[in-house]
């Protein structure tokens, strides 16, 4: 399952100023500052746990792609690949 909020993204590009605004607003303290610090490593800390608990790292079935070619490499230059002949091709 496939979830996508550009609109979300352009929210927190537009609030992040006027929240760096609002929390720096008295005389831009250090105080004020680590306010802003806290409160964006909130934020990057609750996207992580969200992620770690609904991410996956299965390959989906849209990223696979029928018509690519398997590119071979090997340590020992003495031996040769079946795939050696399509690599050559690519250089030329």
């Amino acid at each position: 399952m496939e979830i996508r909020l550009p609109a979300g993204r352009n929210i927190a590009s537009i609030a992040a100023p006027h929240a760096v605004g609002a929390l720096t607003s008295h005389r831009s303290t250090r105080s004020e500052w680590q306010n802003v610090f806290f409160l964006s490593a909130a934020v990057y800390a609750v996207g992580a746990v969200i992620y770690v608990i609904l991410g996956s790292g299965n390959r989906q079935s849209w990223a696979d792609d029928p018509t690519s070619v398997v590119l071979s490499s090997t340590l020992d230059r003495n031996k040769q690949h079946i795939n050696d002949k399509e690599v050559t091709d690519f250089a030329q």
